[in-house]
């Protein structure tokens, strides 16, 4: 699949969404992850980690973790409180996310990769500013 989308888009740079886990990573997605920096390596075209806390910093102007949410169990923390951040940022800035924390996600780590990659890269302005 991503030799396909390689080929079919011709990307300069594809960045993918590191693993998170420590020991309790999934093994799966870490595998898939190097398959994916390998195709790419195989290609040609460059390829960039991603890592949820930088990626958030970069949208929300923090890298949120579970201790920002002292109220919730870890787990809601994580699935809930911390994407819906994320979605919340996505709407402010007109984004059409639908409610998904994977869409959300998506589009924070595209901004934070234009933001860091590209050098001519703004994102579209909100509020009326301009």
């Amino acid at each position: 699949m991503t030799q396909g989308l390689i080929v079919h888009h011709k990307p300069d740079l594809v960045v993918g969404e590191a693993a998170i886990g420590g020991k309790n990573a999934s093994a799966f997605l870490i595998k898939l992850f190097g398959c994916v920096e390998a195709v790419c390596w195989n290609r040609g075209v460059k390829f960039e980690a991603a890592h949820s806390g930088t990626v958030r910093k970069h949208f929300v102007g923090k890298a949120l973790t579970t201790r920002d949410f002292p109220h919730l169990k870890s787990d809601k923390a994580k699935k809930a409180a911390i994407k819906d951040v994320v979605i919340r940022r996505c709407m402010a800035m007109g984004w059409d996310v639908d409610n998904d924390p994977d869409a959300a996600d998506a589009a924070a780590t595209w901004d934070w990769a234009c933001a860091t990659f590209c050098r001519s890269y703004q994102a579209k302005p909100v509020g009326g500013l301009f």
